[in-house]
């Protein structure tokens, strides 16, 4: 009976919006003991009418025939990756120091007061700031690129994690395991004890 109603369902559209799935996850995220399931019953009729409406079935789950049709009305699980930081803001990420900047302070005002009043060794009274300012610069160099080389690995740490994140899902009325990012709306997924809830 219900794979019937299904079919007579226009493929691609669906009985519910994204609103809808909002105000039932939030009404769920709110709730003080068991409004949430007096919610569906009341405004969305129950869950098997949800279901319906999304095209899937508790049982046999997702026909995945319409999966990008999905992602078109709903939006995708795929999470973004981390955008990575370039290496010259983390430069000015590493100058921005409190020590650093006494030190560059310091250098001006050394090669200022030197060029003034060394009239002599004019010449070379820029060295001894010329110094400190380019150790603070490979200090900041040298702090930049060990951050660069750290947030690499910790992407690639992340990523590695990411493609390990499998959940059960129940498709053509078979389980079947996909990942995280691979979730649809409409998917019945096989909750674990302990298990991070992916959607």
């Amino acid at each position: 009976n219900m794979s019937s109603d299904l079919d007579r369902l226009v493929p691609g559209e669906f009985g519910l919006k994204l609103n809808d799935l909002i105000n039932i996850v939030e009404g769920y995220r709110c709730r003080r003991f068991d409004e949430e399931i007096h919610s569906l019953k009341d405004e969305y009729e129950g869950i098997e009418t949800i279901c319906e409406k999304l095209k899937t079935s508790p049982t046999n789950g997702l026909k995945g025939d319409d999966l990008l049709k999905r992602d078109d009305a709903f939006g995708s699980n795929k999470k973004e990756p981390p955008k990575r930081a370039s290496f010259c803001s983390l430069f000015l990420g590493a100058l921005d120091d409190l020590m650093l900047k006494v030190l560059i302070v310091c250098a001006i005002v050394s090669m200022t007061i030197s060029m003034i009043f060394e009239e002599d060794n004019r010449a070379i009274a820029w060295i001894e700031g010329g110094a400190i300012l380019l150790a603070v610069l490979l200090v900041s160099s040298v702090t930049a690129w060990n951050d660069y080389k750290k947030e690499e690995q910790f992407l690639k740490l992340t990523e590695f994690n990411d493609a390990k994140n499998i959940v059960t899902v129940i498709r053509y009325g078979k389980q079947v395991q996909i990942n995280f990012n691979d979730i649809k709306v409409g998917d019945v997924v096989q909750i674990k004890p302990g298990m991070n809830i992916p959607c």
